[in-house]
């Protein structure tokens, strides 16, 4: 939860300086963004890694294959980064660079599914 806090602190006035600068030095306001977007992102660790320690422990536990989890995890990772960036295009009017973005991560994540498709395939074809 405080680290919740601290991102939305930082959130709300990253935004409040953006709006500010925007006006008189747009450039300078879009590095503020960046900054604080990597600000946030760096508050984020932490809580990644607990995350990943529960996630390593619970695959330990479920005795499953590590090759069925690694595509699932590879595209929450693909969709956070896509989702951020086509964000930060939008903010900036390129529109059209964030739709760009959200295809080809779109097109990760399908290559991402490739094992677990084939592996869903050979088991198709041992039953039939």
């Amino acid at each position: 939860m405080d680290t919740l806090g601290k991102l939305l602190a930082l959130c709300f006035t990253g935004a409040m300086l953006f709006a500010l600068l925007r006006r008189r030095n747009e450039a300078l306001g879009f590095v503020l963004l960046l900054a604080a977007v990597l600000a946030g992102l760096a508050l984020l660790l932490p809580p990644l890694r607990a995350g990943i320690a529960l996630g390593s422990e619970l695959l330990a536990l479920s005795a499953l294959p590590p090759a069925l989890f690694a595509p699932l995890l590879k595209a929450a990772g693909i969709a956070l980064v896509v989702r951020l960036g086509s964000a930060l295009c939008r903010d900036m009017g390129q529109s059209a660079l964030g739709a760009l973005l959200e295809i080809a991560g779109a097109l990760c994540v399908l290559l991402c599914a490739a094992p677990l498709l084939r592996a869903v395939m050979e088991m198709l074809k041992e039953w039939l």
